[in-house]
């Protein structure tokens, strides 16, 4: 049989109806596959307490934990603790305000955070960062507590 030769017509009518529902499924899939699939720093939930309480079951000396001023480095929560023998700072960003979002995709980037004019070495974990660390006699020791601080 000849294609060309075909004595169908095209109907708008009953042709897109036919697609009308595949699309429309396609669509529905797309959008809520979207909003199932949540980057983990979005979901994080753990807090500096938690933190603190890690770093202890870890083996770390913690003597004082004191509150600092978190809001310099546009971060939401922050705290400053003699860890091993001396101090280490460490601030929570808050992944759902855009700012805060971005100026800690900046410090994973490049590494260091800029206080006053000063490049400060830092190091991440999810929300969190850790500060003042490599003056610590048991840097390394506080540096693998930090990282392996996990999402619950």
């Amino acid at each position: 049989m000849n294609i060309l030769k075909s004595n169908k017509q095209f109907s708008f009518k009953r042709d897109t109806g036919a697609l009308v529902i595949p699309l429309l499924t396609l669509i529905i899939v797309l959008i809520f596959n979207g909003c199932a699939s949540v980057p983990d720093e979005m979901r994080d939930d753990r807090t500096i307490p938690q933190l603190i309480e890690h770093l202890k079951k870890s083996g770390l000396k913690i003597n004082k934990t004191k509150n600092v001023r978190y809001q310099a480095l546009l971060a939401s929560d922050g705290k400053v603790m003699v860890v091993e023998g001396a101090n280490v700072e460490f601030y929570l960003y808050d992944m759902k305000e855009d700012y805060q979002r971005k100026k800690l995709e900046k410090i994973k980037k490049h590494g260091y955070i800029m206080v006053l004019g000063y490049k400060i070495p830092a190091i991440t974990n999810g929300k969190f960062i850790m500060l003042t660390y490599s003056e610590n006699p048991n840097k390394i020791k506080v540096i693998r507590a930090f990282r392996d601080f996990k999402l619950n």
